[in-house]
Formats: structure tokens, C-alpha cells, sequence
């Protein structure tokens, strides 16, 4: 009886081993399509892994050579596509990077860090503004399944920050597409008002961001808010204060609203930092500026101000000096010309203009 009970399953357990291969052979025939595309997928993974590796040494490439191996067979693959257009955006080939851009967030339409990219390259090197604008849009709408686990990982601050990088570039765009029109025409204006409320909304978030504070003063500077203009272009200095072109633009505008010796402090701060920099071209242009500001009030009768200025700037022992017609830093002492950069004394001006004073 026990010899009985140890053939059936030894017979069984044969059966059912053959039964098994016939099957999974037959499989094979019926659904080749399937396991020919998951062998594509592991040899296209291989490609693609030979890509990043190459991409990381910066062979540039042997990085494209292994992502487009590993794309033909792998063509869902949606980060290799956008490291693809990373490629092409160093090789400056901008149409084959969108494309890549593209064909990525086809496979992988929450992909962010691809869709902010395609959005900058579209905007900023191909003037695509309004596609531009669509992308950031569809970041800033994205609703992205919010995961928080206490004290050890949440991913709602990388998408509040996401959202407002996001909201930053559609104000940079709209801002491109004021100056394409016309900056004086109505719909430039328009195009303005709209870059304005994107840099506000982002600053929501990117309280601390030079270029959001910056960026959101130039366009009040250009739609003639010249409190909000003045007030932001000091916050931005108190952010970064060693940044020239907050303290040129800076200057343009007091020289504009005619408070000249205040003008004349910023242009000297824009001149010293281009001396620091050794970039004389930029530093003529801003004395030229300087000068010009230097006649305006010996036009009016400051002529006793300048003479004061100067003769104090050669007998004070603190943070500057006056030398060969230009203010310069005592002893290079890179923490007083930081902190002489960083005072913005004019803000108290922009509190207390009105709108009616434009």
C-alpha cells in the first residue's frame, strides 16, 4: 500500500512538473510580445545605468550613445529622456532637448524637475514664452500625493518649493514677453501686471530669494510703482549686497525721482563692486552714471555737499575712503564693504512716497 501511496506521487509531482513546462513553453509562444519586451526592459535598464555613469564623469557623448542604446529598447524610460535633454542643453542643440523634454513627460506627466526644464529651455532659449507658461502652470496645479510621516519624511515642502520656483519662472517669462511686444504697450503692461502677481506668489514661499525680490522690483520699476520698486530693491540688497545691479537699478531710480545724493551712494556702491570684480567696462558705464549724477547737483546748488563728502571720505577712519577720484574700502576689509553694501538708508524714502508722487 505504501509503494501505491509513493508511485502516484511520484507520477503526480512528474505531471505536474511537465505540465508546468508545457505551459510556461507555451506561454512563450502565445505571449512572446510580453517577455521579449521584458528582456528589452532589462537590457534597456543595463543602457541606461552605462549612460548615467557616463554622464556623471561629464562624457557627454557616451552618456547619448548609451541613452538612445537604451531607449530603443526601453522607450518608457522617462529620466533617461530627460537627462538626454539635459545633454542636448550643454550642446546648446535646444530643439533636440525640448524633444527629449517632451517625449519624457509623455511617459511621466508629474515628472517636475523635466517639465521646469522644458519650461526654462523653452522660455529662456527658444522665446516659446506662452509653452513656457503652460508648463509652469501645470506645475504650480499639480496636485501630488502628499506623503508625511512624523519626524522622518514629508514631501509637502519640496512641492511648496516646486510651486514656487514654478510661479518665479512664469514671472521671468512673463516678464520676455513685455519686452517681445514693447514694454509701453498695453498688453505689455498686462504681461507686467501678471509677472508681478507670479514673483508675489512665489515670495510666498522664497522669502529669502535675492532673485524673486529683485526681479519683483524691476517690473514696479518698469509699471511705474516706484514705492514698491524702491522698497524691493532694498530688500534684495539686504539679501545679497555685494550684487551690483540691485544697487545700479537702485540708483537709476533715485536719480529718476531727482534725490540725487542718495543716487550718487548707490552708484558709488555699483562702481565698487565692479573695481572688485576688475570688470572696467561695466565700471565706466557707472561712473559715467556717477558723473552725470555729480553735475546734476552742482546744478542745483550741492556744490558744498560734494566738497563735504569728499573731504570727509578723506579724513574718516571707518569703512570707506575716497582715493583717486573713487570710493574705495579702507584696508580691503571684505566684512565693512559688506557691511557698508548691505545699508539701504533710502528705504525709509519709498515708505513714505505715494502714488500720487509718479
Amino acid at each position: 500500500m505504501n509503494f501505491i501511496k509513493n508511485l502516484f506521487k511520484k507520477t503526480v509531482t512528474k505531471v505536474i512538473s511537465i505540465l508546468i513546462i508545457v505551459l510556461l513553453i507555451l506561454s512563450i509562444f502565445i505571449f512572446w510580445g510580453w517577455y521579449e519586451k521584458q528582456i528589452n526592459k532589462v537590457r534597456g535598464m543595463y543602457y541606461v545605468y552605462k549612460g548615467d555613469k557616463a554622464f556623471k564623469k561629464h562624457q557627454l557623448q557616451k552618456a547619448i550613445n548609451n541613452y538612445n542604446t537604451g531607449l530603443k529598447l526601453y522607450p518608457e524610460h522617462a529620466k533617461a529622456r530627460c537627462n538626454l535633454g539635459n545633454i542636448y542643453v550643454m550642446f546648446e542643440d535646444y530643439y533636440s532637448a525640448t524633444e527629449s523634454y517632451v517625449k519624457a513627460l509623455e511617459y511621466k506627466p508629474n515628472f517636475i524637475v523635466c517639465r521646469m526644464n522644458h519650461g526654462i529651455v523653452e522660455a529662456e532659449k527658444l522665446a516659446n514664452y506662452d509653452t513656457a507658461i503652460r508648463e509652469y502652470d501645470t506645475i504650480i496645479k499639480t496636485k501630488p500625493r502628499i506623503i508625511q510621516i512624523p519626524f522622518i519624511y514629508s514631501n509637502w515642502k519640496s512641492t511648496k518649493q516646486n510651486r514656487a520656483i514654478a510661479s518665479y519662472n512664469k514671472g521671468l517669462a512673463y516678464r520676455g514677453k513685455s519686452l517681445y511686444i514693447g514694454e509701453r504697450s498695453f498688453i505689455a503692461k498686462q504681461y507686467l501686471e501678471k509677472a508681478e502677481a507670479a514673483y508675489k506668489y512665489a515670495l510666498k514661499t522664497l522669502k529669502k530669494s535675492f532673485n524673486t525680490h529683485y526681479n519683483l522690483a524691476l517690473t514696479n520699476h518698469l509699471l511705474g510703482d516706484y514705492r514698491e520698486a524702491g522698497i524691493e530693491y532694498c530688500k534684495a540688497i539686504e539679501l545679497e549686497p555685494m550684487n551690483f545691479e540691485a544697487h545700479y537699478n537702485l540708483a537709476i531710480l533715485l536719480r529718476h525721482l531727482g534725490h540725487y545724493k542718495e543716487s550718487l551712494v548707490e552708484f558709488e556702491k555699483a562702481g565698487m563692486l565692479m573695481d572688485a570684480r576688475g570688470d572696467n567696462y561695466k565700471a565706466q558705464l557707472i561712473y559715467g552714471a556717477l558723473n552725470e549724477v555729480n553735475q546734476r547737483l552742482v546744478l542745483i546748488g550741492e556744490y558744498d555737499y560734494l566738497k563735504n563728502k569728499t573731504e570727509s571720505y578723506h579724513q574718516t577712519k571707518e569703512e570707506v575712503v575716497f582715493r583717486h577720484g573713487k570710493v574705495v574700502v579702507d584696508h580691503h576689509d571684505k566684512h565693512k564693504l559688506h557691511r557698508f553694501m548691505k545699508s539701504c538708508p533710502t528705504k525709509h524714502i519709498f515708505k513714505e512716497y505715494t502714488t500720487n508722487e509718479k
